[in-house]
């Protein structure tokens, strides 16, 4: 990077961009790593929590409660390292959209229900219209960083194409 590129504005907002996304990452990274690792150290309580929303059968709520302390993990990992990182983007932002729904679902039919978010933790908030922010948050970060790792990849292909075509002129 250079001076001239930052006293363009194009610069300066590609700039911006790539430290919202760098910053998008390390928050969903947290979260995700914390979430996991706190309802791993628990995993009846996290099958009790999928349960409480009173969604899905029984064999669902245990099967999700049981999978999901890893997968929050593994998608944490990815988002720290890159390893993977669309999939992954993919994947927390359409459990955003889920996580809301059941956070919605419960705030329509009044249940008092812990979110269930961070295990047993005592600082883990009912299922209201915080957790439904928290939920909308993940969806906007995981979109952003979903975009931007799509429109990088999509650049580099483009360069790495034009690169061949150069050489074998």
């Amino acid at each position: 990077m250079t001076i001239a590129s930052l006293e363009h504005p194009e610069g300066v907002g590609r700039r911006a961009m790539k430290i919202a996304v760098i910053l998008a990452r390390f928050l969903l990274a947290v979260l995700f790593l914390a979430a996991g690792a706190l309802k791993g150290m628990h995993p009846k309580e996290s099958v009790l929590s999928v349960g409480s929303y009173h969604l899905t059968p029984d064999w669902i709520s245990i099967a999700a409660g049981i999978s999901l302390p890893g997968i929050e993990v593994v998608l944490g990992a990815s988002m720290l390292t890159g390893f993977c990182l669309r999939g992954a983007t993919v994947v927390s932002g359409t459990l955003g959209i889920l996580f809301a729904g059941g956070v919605i679902s419960a705030i329509v039919r009044n249940l008092d229900t812990e979110c269930g978010c961070f295990g047993n933790l005592a600082i883990t908030p009912r299922a209201d219209f915080r957790t439904l922010g928290l939920e909308v948050a993940i969806v906007l970060l995981s979109a952003l960083v979903l975009v931007k790792a799509h429109s990088t990849s999509t650049r580099q292909g483009i360069q790495r194409s034009s690169d061949r075509s150069v050489h074998r002129a």
